[in-house]
């Protein structure tokens, strides 16, 4: 192909996986925001609920290796398009969700949920590796656009109409997708950003396959195992508090959808303003490690105020704004620690392996969270809370050097 062609071509290509991840956020936010009510106007209690959110994070963390194995396979059209398909399929039917089985049911076509993953696969395979970081770093721009405006969307939907109309909207958005990648994204994407033929790239893909001999190598490295235990219990309280947020703000503040939908998309907003402007101002200043234990200290201080001065929403919304702050600077920070403590050729399985921290936390976390409310109360979360990130500071101190 002719190079302006094929640069044409390949920013035609970029914007409409933008314009994609946008809505593909966009919908996924509009149901976030709506399952909470949805599950409370079907008598879902807490503890159900905690299954229904283990039940999805489960089913994500078994597609996750098979999805991308498929787009190996198959093109990263076909990936993108099952992918969008199965968002279809889950928002309608939760939109066709009547009774608590449906609901579960709806969680099922989330397996192959994982737009943004193959978003990123179409980014690498169109640009070179100097402005890869770049590239992929504006996917979160759209996906935190999609995130501002999926709640309040949601949130007025809901309030206008009702919950199962919300779903219908982000299963549109889904289909309209659906419609954009078959008729844009080319069958295969590997060879856009080179003139090298195809089957030289696909054969590198094939062999790139997941190496547990590998992975089990990374952990022994100086510092990563600790590292790791940091990450996992640094997520677990967070993981908690999210997975119930909704539940919470409906239950023990009274919030209707739209005031929840501005929060969350209030949230949204927080979190790309910190990691576009005051993550660059702190790793400037301080290094990775220190940020990290700084970040942990601030959390214990956040639950430890979550469990005794937080009784309104003008409370829960102070505990809100540095409980953002913390975690979008951490999320960032544990990263960039990680790869950096790598070899450069494994940065890859080691942020395979940092996500998979994640997956375990949303799968794990909303069962203890929903047991720990209906036990024993709002204030049982923050007390939680505060002992993980007490126990984690006088661990890191004594084991490791801030």
């Amino acid at each position: 192909m002719d190079p302006k062609k094929r640069k044409a071509a390949i920013k035609y290509i970029i914007y409409t996986i933008h314009f994609n991840i946008f809505l593909y956020s966009t919908a996924y936010w509009i149901q976030t925001g709506v399952l909470p009510f949805l599950s409370k106007k079907l008598q879902v209690n807490l503890v159900t609920f905690g299954y229904l959110q283990t039940t999805f994070s489960v089913i994500q963390l078994i597609g996750g290796p098979i999805y991308g194995r498929y787009g190996d396979l198959v093109g990263t059209r076909a990936a993108l398009m099952i992918a969008f398909i199965g968002a279809a399929f889950t928002y309608g039917l939760l939109g066709l969700a009547y009774s608590i089985p449906l609901l579960f049911l709806s969680r099922l076509p989330s397996i192959f949920l994982h737009a943004m993953h193959g978003a990123q696969m179409v980014i690498s395979d169109c640009s070179s590796g100097d402005e890869r970081a770049g590239a992929l770093g504006k996917l979160g721009l759209s996906y935190g656009l999609g995130m501002i405006l999926g709640p309040m969307v949601g949130g007025v939907i809901t309030r206008r109409f009702n919950e199962q109309s919300a779903a219908f909207v982000a299963c549109f958005l889904s289909v309209v997708s659906v419609v954009s990648i078959f008729l844009v994204i080319p069958e295969k994407t590997k060879t856009l950003a080179t003139s090298a033929p195809e089957t030289s790239v696909e054969s590198e893909s094939k062999d790139s396959l997941l190496n547990i001999s590998k992975l089990i190598e990374l952990l022994k490295l100086p510092g990563i195992g600790f590292l790791m235990i940091i990450k996992l219990a640094f997520g677990f309280p967070l993981g908690i508090f999210n997975s119930l947020f909704s539940l919470v703000a409906i239950d023990e503040f009274g919030l209707n959808p739209e005031q929840n939908g501005l929060i969350l998309s209030f949230t949204g907003l927080l979190g790309m303003l910190v990691q576009g402007f005051l993550i660059e101002m702190l790793t400037k200043r301080y290094d990775d490690k220190k940020i990290l234990f700084g970040c942990v200290v601030v959390q214990s201080i956040v639950y430890l105020s979550m469990s005794y001065f937080v009784s309104s929403i003008i409370g829960l919304c102070l505990v809100i704004v540095p409980q953002v702050i913390v975690s979008s600077i951490a999320n960032v920070i544990f990263s960039s620690t990680l790869t950096k403590s790598v070899p450069a050729a494994d940065n890859g399985a080691m942020l395979g392996l940092s996500y998979s921290t994640d997956a375990f936390v949303n799968a794990i976390a909303p069962l203890i969270g929903s047991y720990l409310l209906s036990s024993f109360g709002w204030f049982s979360i923050g007390l939680f809370g505060f002992g993980i990130y007490s126990i984690t500071i006088i661990s890191w101190t004594l084991f490791s050097q801030p």
